[in-house]
């Protein structure tokens, strides 16, 4: 999304229209918008905009948990733009607690929840180790993001492989060739066999079975 698309969207929804609003569509569209503004800034290195746009994420999702307290997203975002603006501060860590508690096995939810869990349990933070670790045995449970599990056990070995392993043990046969599969295209190993080499006759002299590595 450009500085034109969010300058149009500002226009045609501005802040002052929306004041005693509660329109939960709005408030996401607006929070959603905040954020992409809010990454461009940051793309573009433009200290001065980030500071702006940090703010606005921050009052948008603030508005946003006033109209759908129960919006466990809306408390993660929250939460997420609040740590690089604030650190990790009590109520910092409240809106961590609530997303949790609001939005605890949502897929959509847990997806973006993950990755910003992982990074903080990386840097020492352990608060986030066992979070981070429940949502990743909950992402491979879903068994509907084999790609994603993969890269987050690439990503965060140290975290993450160990529990991968566990979890390969118990499955069925049938699913933990599904995970090899998706570890063997991102060359990770997990413990899967070999793939077979191909046999190739026309090379090889007969009876040799001979097998191009």
């Amino acid at each position: 999304m450009d500085q034109d698309a969010l300058d149009r969207f500002d226009a045609a929804y501005p802040e002052a229209r929306l004041d005693g609003l509660c329109d939960a569509r709005i408030r996401r569209a607006r929070v959603t918008i905040a954020l992409a503004r809010l990454d461009l800034a940051v793309a573009q290195g433009n200290l001065e905009r980030q500071d702006g746009a940090r703010v606005t994420a921050l009052d948008t999702t603030r508005r946003l948990i006033a109209c759908v307290p129960t919006d466990g997203n809306a408390w993660l975002r929250h939460a997420m733009v609040a740590t690089s603006a604030l650190g990790l501060t009590a109520d910092v860590m409240e809106s961590f607690a609530q997303a949790d508690r609001l939005a605890p096995f949502e897929g959509w939810v847990l997806r973006g929840r993950l990755p910003f869990y992982a990074d903080l349990a990386s840097r020492g933070l352990e608060a986030f180790r066992e979070p981070a670790r429940r949502d990743f045995r909950l992402l491979v449970e879903f068994g509907m993001d084999r790609a994603g599990v993969v890269k987050a056990v690439q990503r965060w070995p140290d975290l993450f492989k160990e529990t991968y392993l566990a979890l390969l043990a118990r499955m069925k046969e049938r699913e933990r060739r599904r995970h090899y599969a998706a570890a063997d295209q991102v060359e990770l190993d997990v413990g899967q066999p070999k793939r077979p080499g191909e046999i190739v006759p026309f090379l090889d002299p007969p009876g040799t079975g001979g097998v191009r590595p």
